[in-house]
C-alpha cells in the first residue's frame, strides 16, 4: 500500500481496550486493507523500527488514529502526540533470528510446534520486546530474550517472524539435575594453592546466583534436584591379612554413593551459604577433619530439601569411606548417575510437572572432562537414551548436559 499519512498517537492500558499491542481508528478501515503491515515512524525515535499489523480486531471506534499499548510504548520510547504511518513489505520487518523464554509451563513438543505454525500463519506474526503476551494464545507467560536482523545480527524492537526467522525456544522452567562428583581429584591442591573442591563449590556458588536465582516474584523457576555422587573402592578380604606371595590378585571391586540433598522449585532453594555448607561437610568428613557434628549443617525440611538425612540419617551414607578410597573422575561413576538422570526424563509423563518444559543436566566435576567408561555397552547405552530423550544436538553432540570441568583439559 501507499499509504502515507500522520494520524494522532494515543497509549492505552491492557485493561481499558483489550490487550492487544496496537489499536487503529475505524476512518483508517477504507484506506489500509486487512492484514496491510504498517511502520510507524517517530519523530523522537527516528532510528526505531516500530510495526504494526492491520487485522480486523484491531479497529477500535473509540480510537482516534493510533493507540499503542503503554507497556510497549513506555520500551520503544515512543512520546509522540502524533506518529506518522505508512505501508512497508514485509521483506522490511523480516527477522532472522528470535529468542524466546517460555515460563511457568509444561509444553510437549507438539505444542512448541503448533506455536512455531502458528506464528508463520497470515503473513506473519509480530513479536515486541519487553511484551509477555506475544503468544497468549499458546502461553500466559513468555519472555522474548532478542530479536536479531540483519547479517550482522542486529537487535531490533520489533519484526516480523517468517518461515526464514530462526526461531529459538529456551525454557525458564526446566527440569533440572545438578550433580556433583566427588573425586579424588577433590583433595588435591591447584596452582592456586587451593584444594579443588573450594574451587568447585566457588563455581557451584556462581551457578546458584547466575544461573538458578529466580528473577521475579511470579515465576517459580526450575525444578531442580541436586546430587552428590562417587565412586569408592571397596576393602578386599585380603587387606586385613596381607597379600600372601604367589597369589593372584583379586580385582578392584567399587561402590557407588548417591546423594540428593535438595529437590523442589529454585524459589525455594535455602540460602546458597547453607548448600555450600553442605558439600563442604562432606568433603570434611571423608577427608578424616570433621569440624562439626553432620545434623548442624544439613538442610533440614524447614529448608524444603529433601535427602537421606531428612530422616535422621544425616551422612550415614558416607561413613565407612574416606578420601583415599575415592576413585579418580575418569574412572567414576557419571555415566551411571546420568543414566538415574535419564531414568526421571524417561518417566516424566507419570506424576508430570505442569509448571516445567524442557530438560537439563548439569555436571560438576574437579576432573579434566575425561570419562573411561567400564564397558562400551554403557557408553552406548548412555548416548542412545541421551538421544531417544531429546538430549543430543547438531553433529550428534549432546546439548541437555553442561559439564563444568574446575581442571584443564587434557
Amino acid at each position: 500500500t501507499s499509504l502515507r499519512r500522520a494520524v494522532p498517537c494515543a497509549r492505552h492500558e491492557e485493561r481499558e481496550l483489550g490487550h492487544g499491542p496496537c489499536l487503529l481508528s475505524t476512518s483508517l478501515r477504507g484506506e489500509v486493507p486487512a492484514n496491510t503491515l504498517l511502520r510507524v515512524l517517530s519523530r523522537q525515535r527516528q532510528d526505531l523500527h516500530f510495526y504494526v499489523r492491520a487485522h480486523a480486531e484491531c479497529f477500535d471506534a473509540s480510537v482516534r488514529g493510533i493507540s499503542l499499548l503503554k507497556g510497549i510504548a513506555d520500551k520503544a520510547g515512543i512520546r509522540d502526540k502524533e506518529v506518522e504511518i505508512q505501508g512497508c513489505s514485509e521483506e522490511e520487518a523480516c527477522l532472522d533470528a528470535v529468542v524466546m523464554i517460555l515460563n511457568d509451563r509444561y509444553m510437549s513438543k507438539r505444542d512448541v510446534w503448533h506455536m512455531h505454525l502458528t506464528m508463520m500463519q497470515e503473513g506473519g506474526q509480530l513479536l515486541y520486546m519487553g511484551f509477555n503476551q506475544n503468544l497468549r494464545q499458546h502461553i500466559p507467560n513468555s519472555q522474548i530474550e532478542r530479536l536479531l536482523k540483519g547479517p550482522e545480527k542486529k537487535e531490533v524492537f520489533c519484526g516480523l517472524v517468517t518461515p526464514r526467522t530462526e526461531v529459538t525456544f529456551r525454557s525458564g522452567s526446566a527440569n533440572m539435575f545438578v550433580l556433583l562428583q566427588v573425586s579424588a581429584e577433590l583433595f588435591s591442591f591447584g596452582l592456586g594453592g587451593r584444594p579443588y573442591w573450594e574451587v568447585l563449590l566457588e563455581c557451584f556458588l556462581q551457578i546458584l546466583d547466575k544461573s538458578l536465582k529466580v528473577q521475579g516474584s511470579d515465576s517459580s523457576g526450575h525444578y531442580l534436584r541436586m546430587v552428590l555422587f562417587a565412586r569408592a573402592r571397596r576393602p578386599s578380604s585380603r587387606d586385613a591379612a596381607g597379600e600372601q606371595p604367589g597369589q593372584p590378585s583379586e580385582p578392584e571391586q567399587f561402590d557407588d554413593y548417591y546423594d540428593v540433598f535438595f529437590e523442589g522449585f529454585a524459589k525455594a532453594l535455602p540460602p546458597a551459604q547453607r548448600l555450600a555448607d553442605r558439600i563442604r561437610q562432606v568433603c570434611v568428613s571423608l577427608h578424616g577433619q570433621r569440624v562439626a557434628p553432620p545434623e548442624q549443617v544439613y538442610l533440614t525440611s524447614d529448608d524444603v530439601a529433601l535427602g537421606a538425612a531428612s530422616t535422621g540419617g544425616g551422612f550415614d551414607g558416607w561413613l565407612g569411606i574416606g578420601a583415599a578410597d575415592i576413585v579418580e573422575a575418569s574412572k567414576g561413576n557419571l555415566l551411571e548417575c546420568l543414566n538415574l538422570a535419564l531414568d526421571h526424563f524417561d518417566q516424566h509423563h507419570l506424576d508430570r510437572l505442569l509448571k516445567v518444559s524442557g530438560q537439563s543436566i548439569v555436571c560438576l566435576t574437579a576432573g579434566n572432562g575425561l570419562i573411561k567408561p567400564t564397558s562400551k555397552e554403557l557408553y552406548q547405552l548412555t548416548h542412545q537414551r541421551f538421544s531417544a530423550a531429546g538430549l543430543v544436538g547438531p553433529r550428534n553432540t549432546p546439548s541437555g548436559i553442561q559439564l563444568i570441568c574446575v581442571r584443564e583439559a587434557p
